[in-house]
């Protein structure tokens, strides 16, 4: 019988988070920013956070991918939320291959949207397999993007029991856990645990996030427009041949 993870709900939640925050922060900062008048408290903030991560992705991409800024911004911040949920007992999506795994399949087609888009079908399967030998080495972005996450996620869950039960062991055999008898220290090493947790998790998330535009622009061939993309491949043959021409005059000068 078909029976649903706890990564499932946590998922769920996480996109109920999402909307509230997102419809909330709309309707009662945003919209009520007067458009002629210096921002002031959380809306600072907002600012200097959209703006700084867009100057990032500029940096970045050479502002290739602005279209995409928008869905890169909500992968980072949705991946965020996801890991900062486990402080409400919820279990964090990530610990799911299936969700990391979905994630970096986005990105993988997103390779092929953007390549074949910008370069046309015809010159992006030129590009992307004049080697067959390289032919396995595509699907290298998938599985090291979904891996990552995810080894990142699950490896800090597994250490976290491993130095649970090594703390709560202490008093030796024959004892209560260390733990039980010293609630206190129970709770402080949870909450650092959580801490040194979620902050590995938000790096994660970031890199992530960073790994999909740098795979997209590696792929963007420059233009969606496919007249562009014709009169940028006349300009560079044009380029060339003067090229030649001037080392063929170099040439016979030296002769």
């Amino acid at each position: 019988m078909f029976q649903l993870t706890p990564q499932f709900w946590s998922i769920v939640v996480t996109t109920i988070f999402t909307v509230v925050i997102s419809i909330s922060l709309y309707y009662f900062v945003i919209n009520k920013q007067d458009p002629n008048k210096e921002p002031k408290g959380l809306m600072v903030w907002l600012e200097y956070y959209v703006l700084g991560f867009n100057r990032l992705m500029d940096s970045m991409t050479g502002g290739k991918l602005r279209p995409a800024y928008a869905y890169l911004f909500t992968l980072m911040n949705f991946i965020i939320i996801n890991e900062l949920i486990v402080w409400f007992g919820w279990e964090s999506p990530a610990t799911s291959f299936l969700f990391t795994f979905t994630l970096g399949m986005i990105t993988f087609i997103g390779i092929y949207i953007i390549g074949i888009g910008t370069m046309g079908l015809f010159h992006f399967m030129r590009h992307k397999y004049i080697n067959p030998l390289e032919l396995f080495s595509q699907f290298s972005p998938l599985i090291s993007i979904s891996v990552r996450l995810f080894g990142a996620t699950f490896a800090g869950a597994i250490i976290g029991d491993i130095m649970f039960i090594v703390i709560d062991g202490l008093l030796g055999p024959g004892h209560d856990g260390f733990l039980s008898v010293y609630p206190a220290v129970s709770g402080l090493w949870d909450w650092i645990y959580r801490t040194i947790d979620t902050m590995l998790s938000l790096i994660q998330a970031f890199i992530f996030t960073v790994l999909t535009a740098v795979y997209w622009t590696q792929e963007h061939g420059g233009s969606w427009s496919p007249s562009e993309r014709r009169q940028n491949r006349k300009e560079i043959k044009q380029q060339k041949k003067a090229l030649i021409a001037k080392q063929k005059a170099l040439e016979a000068k030296k002769k």
